[in-house]
């Protein structure tokens, strides 16, 4: 069903069309599930779907998620590694 919702709001991937030249092809896709506290994701390069649970998050801590990992697919929520805080994101 996610992939349903994210593909149909995207810009054909593909060459650009001179005669539009203010319309982009969508890169990444996302969806935001606030029913059920996911967050999913693809790319366009890839036909793999990501998600994270968002309950099973801890924002009190600054954390990352490798996007550069071969076969990232499927639930991730355990995959996020500590890292500091942006500068512009710190008290």
């Amino acid at each position: 069903m996610r992939t349903r919702v994210m593909r149909n709001a995207a810009q054909p991937f593909g060459m650009p069309d001179p005669a539009r030249p203010n319309i982009s092809a969508t890169i990444w896709r996302t969806l935001t599930d606030l029913t059920n506290r996911v967050y999913a994701f693809e790319s366009s390069y890839s036909p793999d779907v990501v998600w994270t649970r968002l309950d099973a998050l801890d924002f009190e801590r600054a954390a990352r998620l490798d996007l550069s990992v071969e076969g990232l697919v499927g639930d991730v929520s355990d995959r996020y590694e500590s890292a500091e805080p942006f500068d512009f994101a710190s008290a």
